[in-house]
């Protein structure tokens, strides 16, 4: 499959004209990491976009005690580092491949210096990422708010998955939200 017709299936993308996601598509580097194969560190600087298009990702986080939590797991369709093509922030979690994983993967630097020829593409991924933020702020809300059933997941919390880099900041004390 060609990238930009698998970048037009995503929903992040569904906002860009068909010439700005071809743009987009050539900047995309097709990578493969194996099993075993840590794809990014929390606390590390983000590289940028991350788009799976086989295999699957372990979401990991880890507390100020060290503690870490099974936060969910990625796979064919699945993305990470939305934030981070914007703003260069520190990985929230870590990323570990749990198969072997082909990905794309758009670098901040080139999707800001293609956002400089063409702004309209930054204006037309807003949306998304300001949807994002808002179902993040809603489900943060939740958990101050005690409402168990937000994050669930095999092993308690699933922030990462759900919320892409916006946890950044929540300190986790090793209690498990939701559960069985």
């Amino acid at each position: 499959m060609k990238k930009h017709e698998l970048l037009k299936n995503m929903n992040i993308f569904s906002g860009l004209s068909k010439n700005n996601l071809k743009l987009l598509a050539t900047l995309c580097k097709e990578r493969i990491f194996e099993k075993g194969s840590i794809l990014v560190k929390q606390g590390n600087c983000g590289l940028g976009l991350f788009i799976v298009v086989s295999g699957k990702l372990k979401i990991i986080k880890e507390n100020e005690r060290g503690d870490s939590f099974d936060m969910g797991s990625l796979g064919p369709g699945g993305f990470f580092g939305e934030i981070t093509v914007l703003d260069n922030a520190p990985r929230s979690s870590s990323i570990i491949a749990v198969e072997d994983t082909e990905c794309l993967v758009l670098i901040s630097w080139d999707f800001n210096a293609l956002a400089k020829l063409h702004p309209e593409i930054a204006l037309e991924l807003l949306p998304f990422v300001v949807k994002r933020f808002r179902e993040a702020n809603r489900k943060l809300l939740n958990l101050k708010n005690g409402k168990r059933d937000v994050f669930t997941g095999k092993n308690g919390l699933m922030l990462e998955n759900e919320m892409g880099s916006f946890c950044k900041g929540v300190k986790f004390t090793g209690m498990v939200v939701g559960g069985p």
